[in-house]
């Protein structure tokens, strides 16, 4: 898991687990975070640095062991943990030390914060919004099966101005095959693939993308599929269930015109969905996506 890897991360490096702020003391601290951490928990957010670390040697030992990973270590690797576990490295820093008295922290951007700020952008554009989640997790492919459901629920109620159905949050994807894609793009293409065999009555576009920029080992951010996304894909003479199961959203995108390419952004706060709904406006277009 993650928090597993970060475990480790903070009793092998010098800086992590409040190890900045150790190494700083007694000057004073104020470390501005940007956080790519759902819930914005300050001990996971680049292994937190400048604050409390609440795990220990053991605990990294543990990770291993309990992987039957021990013996595939470098012996470097090994020995260091071994010795930090016996009190011969000394351990990350805990809550209580005085070395946090001259810490402090600002947040100076998250998805929370990203999210809030679409939320903002629909209420101008006088959507009807309606956040789905601020802490999207799961499978990729479920997950837009999930949020189709979602939209689908919304509109057997009506709708008396366009809908923005959003969320933020990082999803994943169990490798199954050997294609190219990220998270983002097997969401969209998910999406495209589910609208498909369900349809909304009513036109539609779906912007899944990375805030960095990057979604998986690509050049895309992401993927932006639209009501007509999966003629397009038909007409290239695709199979998107296969691609699908291969884990090839990129290749899909790429030939429907659907990638969502921005470059580096010089940021992270993980991942944003906007569904966008209107009945009688043409929301869809054939064209690449380049911002």
């Amino acid at each position: 898991s993650i928090n597993a890897m970060k475990c480790v991360r903070k009793h092998l490096s010098r800086l992590k687990g409040g190890g900045l702020a150790k190494m700083a003391a007694p000057a004073d601290v104020h470390a501005l975070v940007l956080s790519d951490v759902l819930g914005d928990e300050l001990s996971a957010i680049a292994s937190g640095p400048t604050v409390a670390d609440a795990t220990t040697f053991s605990d990294a030992i543990k990770v291993f062991t309990d992987k039957q990973l021990w013996d595939k270590l470098p012996v470097a690797v090994q020995n260091h943990l071994q010795q930090g576990e016996q009190g011969a490295v000394s351990e990350t820093a805990k809550a209580g030390d005085d070395i946090f008295k001259h810490a402090a922290y600002t947040l100076i951007g998250s998805n929370a914060i990203s999210v809030q700020a679409i939320m903002h952008s629909a209420d101008t554009l006088n959507y009807q919004r309606h956040l789905y989640s601020d802490q999207l997790d799961g499978e990729a492919k479920e997950v837009a099966k999930d949020l189709l459901q979602y939209a689908h629920a919304l509109l057997t109620k009506g709708m008396d101005k366009p809908l923005a159905v959003l969320a933020g949050g990082e999803t994943t994807v169990t490798m199954q095959g050997k294609g190219l894609g990220g998270r983002n793009q097997e969401m969209a293409l998910a999406f495209a693939i589910a609208a498909e065999k369900k349809p909304l009555a009513a036109d539609w576009v779906f912007l899944s993308a990375g805030t960095d920029g990057r979604d998986g080992p690509t050049d895309a951010a992401g993927g932006i599929v639209d009501a007509q996304s999966i003629t397009r894909m038909h007409d290239a003479g695709i199979k998107t269930e296969q691609y699908l199961a291969n884990n090839d959203a990129y290749h899909v995108l790429q030939k429907s015109k659907d990638l969502l390419i921005t470059g580096a952004t010089g940021t992270n706060v993980a991942d944003l969905q906007i569904l966008l709904i209107q009945p009688n406006t043409k929301l869809s277009q054939s064209g690449d996506h380049n911002v």
